[in-house]
């Protein structure tokens, strides 16, 4: 199936370990939601450029300045960058 072996095409890529899984797949279904409701549904892009820059402002917003319930209060980005110390053993990395 390649939903499951897609990591394995790309393995320089940061997949997440919970990817494949149900939760995985609601919390992304979720982003595009609300991708969609809050930028894409309420613009009026004037070209492809335009249209490319308004959502990777949006979605920078959306992982460095909003915070996200689902992650204890933290932008996705602190949340990321908090597994990864812990994953790796550096706890002084929080710091």
């Amino acid at each position: 199936m390649l939903r499951r072996s897609f990591p394995q095409l790309l393995p320089w890529a940061p997949f997440p370990e919970q990817y494949g899984t149900a939760q995985f797949g609601r919390n992304l279904v979720r982003f595009h939601r609300s991708l969609k409701e809050e930028e894409v549904w309420t613009a009026e892009y004037r070209s492809v450029d335009e249209a490319r820059a308004s959502i990777a402002r949006w979605i920078e917003e959306y992982n460095h300045d909003r915070l996200h319930r689902g992650v204890e209060n933290r932008t996705p980005h602190e949340a990321f960058f908090a597994f990864e110390c812990i994953k790796f053993g550096d706890p002084d990395c929080l710091n």
